[in-house]
């Protein structure tokens, strides 16, 4: 259901435009709708049963990731544009750089998934790719709750 919805998102973002590159209130949505889908994806990519399911499920959840890689990419694109456009702030800075690691994440969570299923490896390598992440993002929070803050002189 969630790929349907990314793939129409795609389209209808494609054929009118890039509204989000105006519409801050869009863009939020936008990046909100972005981490939904890779909590989606992280948790059917963990589901132990993972790499006993039917080939359309593991074909559904690599066009999941590939379309979220888009969407993404589309976000970073948008998120560049108004950073040139409305210049810099510690903000766009915060989500410019979340939106990298997410995409940094996904990127590594494709590859290790598709590489699994080649070699017939159990849903351990895919936690792995989860958790092996996560002091990625724990290194961001703290940068920016603690040091960024400092070196931006609370602006």
């Amino acid at each position: 259901l969630f790929l349907l919805l990314l793939l129409a998102f795609i389209v209808t973002t494609s054929v009118q435009g890039l509204p989000f590159l105006y519409d801050r209130d869009y863009l939020i949505i936008f990046n909100a709708l972005l981490l939904v889908i890779l909590c989606i994806s992280l948790f059917s990519l963990i589901d132990q049963n993972q790499f006993k399911k039917t080939p359309f499920l593991r074909l559904t959840n690599i066009s999941l990731m590939t379309a979220t890689v888009v969407v993404d990419l589309m976000a970073l694109y948008a998120i560049s544009f108004r950073l040139v456009e409305y210049g810099f702030s510690l903000n766009r800075f915060y989500v410019l750089t979340i939106n990298i690691l997410i995409l940094g994440h996904l990127m590594y969570l494709l590859f290790t998934y598709v590489n699994s299923i080649q070699r017939g490896q159990g849903a351990r390598e895919m936690t792995d790719a989860v958790v092996n992440y996560l002091p990625v993002y724990a290194v961001w929070i703290t940068l920016a709750t603690f040091i960024l803050p400092v070196v931006f002189l609370f602006k």
